[in-house]
């Protein structure tokens, strides 16, 4: 904790009251709190002022807000490796974003999902995602986060033949790389 802004962090976080009680102000804290935790690489922070902004949002009643938090304390969760909590926050979010027609939002989740799901070493699953996501973006006339989208789904798809390849190399006798300099001699 040598950073001075992470202590203002902390202390707005316990400072402010029940979630269903904050002023505009307290919102604004708390999220500048969120903000300074994250900025600071600080995931348990994050996770505490992030949690506490969700039940914030959640109890004022937007939607887009709510889908935006959830998908800002999804990251630093994977960040955080617990991935299964993060995939839930990202699942939630395009719940919201889907039910309230926020493409923009939708598209985003599905990238935040491939992702996740990419670093679990589900490269199917992330591909159909990435594939969504770039979809949806190239409709919303969103080249740039297509494009990166696209990327995405060219590297899920290498994991995916990469992995086939090895089961195939397997089981062919006599193939197999790193046996020795003979092996790759003709």
């Amino acid at each position: 904790m040598g950073r001075p802004g992470l202590l203002g962090a902390l202390l707005a976080i316990a400072l402010l009251g029940a979630p269903a009680s904050l002023r505009a102000d307290d919102l604004n804290a708390l999220q500048q709190a969120a903000q300074t935790a994250e900025a600071a690489g600080d995931a348990p922070v994050s996770i505490v002022a992030l949690s506490k902004l969700l039940r914030a949002v959640r109890a004022s009643g937007d939607p887009v807000a709510e889908a935006d938090t959830l998908a800002r304390l999804g990251r630093v969760l994977r960040g955080a490796g617990r991935y299964q909590e993060a995939l839930a926050r990202f699942e939630e979010a395009r719940t919201l974003d889907q039910a309230g027609g926020h493409r923009v939002g939708l598209a985003a989740d599905l990238a935040e999902l491939a992702t996740t799901y990419a670093r679990l070493g589900d490269s199917r699953k992330a591909a159909a995602l990435h594939r969504d996501a770039a979809r949806l973006y190239q409709d919303l006339g969103e080249p740039r986060s297509a494009a990166d989208a696209l990327v995405h789904l060219g590297i899920d798809r290498r994991d995916i033949l990469d992995a086939q390849f090895q089961r195939l190399a397997l089981r062919l006798p006599g193939f197999a790389f790193g046996l020795g300099d003979d092996a790759l001699d003709g």
